[in-house]
């Protein structure tokens, strides 16, 4: 048992074990996003993606645009690649559109 002084007196120190969470329990639910970006527009975001952050570079190396904007095209740049990779993009989702042409399925 281990022991703590308190206040002149020895009380018992409450040691809880934590149990590992049942990922099984019916409650639990994944979710996962449905692909909603298209060929085309997934092409279109990986090159807009690589010139944002091709910008984001030049501009710490203060050749092309003020070093300011290297935090805003690095992080635009950022998510147009990863949506433009993964081929999910959230504000898609939430609008409830996609580009997905019809000859993909």
């Amino acid at each position: 048992m281990i022991f703590f002084k308190d206040s002149g007196k020895k009380q018992p120190l409450k040691v809880e074990i934590l149990q590992p969470y049942n990922f099984n329990n019916s409650d639990f639910e994944i979710y996962t996003m449905d692909v909603n970006v298209g060929r085309t527009d997934q092409f279109i975001r990986i090159a807009g993606g690589f010139v944002l952050v091709g910008l984001a570079v030049n501009s710490v190396l203060d050749t092309c645009v003020p070093e300011i904007y290297a935090p805003i095209f690095g992080v635009i740049g950022g998510v147009f690649l990863g949506t433009g990779l993964f081929r999910r993009c959230p504000v898609c989702h939430v609008a409830g559109t996609d580009t997905i042409e019809e000859d993909e399925d």
